[in-house]
Parts: structure tokens; C-alpha cells; sequence
């Protein structure tokens, strides 16, 4: 499962986390009137100075997805191929196997916890 920033609004010292500072998830240091001092969360390049732009967020679970293909084997056996991000690039895929009898590409939704209950 991945993780997605819903923004909440504009920041406000009372909201525990997590931050949002273009887009990306923000670790808030400090706050100087309408000058933040943050950082990348694991990070070791230090401190950002910036403008207040700061929003509250929340992560929000998004289900991982992919494609990947079914090929049979010239002794009968079937082999799966690399995983891909984008069916697009699952179906270039089959170019690159020649020599492989393409049966089918699979496509992979995550399940999240409380759905399909």
C-alpha cells in the first residue's frame, strides 16, 4: 500500500502532522512569523528556510496497482514476466520476447483494509 497526501488547509501549530510543502510530505522545525524552517523527513541536508506555504495534511492509503504478462514456454510451462507500473508497458513488453508465446496480461489492484467487506 502506498500513501497520498490529502491537503487539509493551511497550516496551523496545532495539527500534529503530517505537513505538506509542495506537494511533499515536510517535517516543521520551527515557525518565524511567516518564515518555516523545515526539512524532508530521513534527511540529512538540513533546514529549508521558507515563506509560510505549509499546508496540513493527512496520508491517505491508496491501493497499489500493476500489470505483468503470462507467457508459455516452448515446453509447455508458462513463465510471468517483470512487474510494470502501466499496462502500456506491459503490452511493449511482448516485443521484447519473441521467442515467448504471449497468453495474457495480468492486471494487479491492491486491496485495502475495509473494502469489498
Amino acid at each position: 500500500m502506498t500513501q497520498k497526501l490529502k491537503i487539509l488547509g493551511p497550516y496551523t501549530p496545532e495539527h500534529e502532522g503530517p505537513y505538506a510543502f509542495n506537494g511533499e510530505v515536510c517535517v516543521v522545525h520551527a515557525v518565524l512569523g511567516q518564515l518555516a524552517f523545515i526539512s524532508r523527513p530521513e534527511s540529512n541536508e538540513g533546514f529549508i528556510a521558507c515563506l509560510l506555504d505549509i499546508k496540513n495534511a493527512e496520508e491517505v492509503p491508496q491501493p497499489r496497482e500493476f500489470w505483468f504478462n503470462e507467457y508459455l514456454r516452448a515446453g509447455g510451462s508458462a513463465v510471468l514476466s517483470f512487474v510494470h507500473e502501466t499496462e502500456t508497458k506491459a503490452t511493449n513488453e511482448r516485443a521484447d520476447y519473441p521467442t515467448l508465446n504471449w497468453i495474457k496480461t495480468i492486471h494487479v489492484r491492491e486491496v485495502l483494509p475495509g473494502e469489498g467487506e
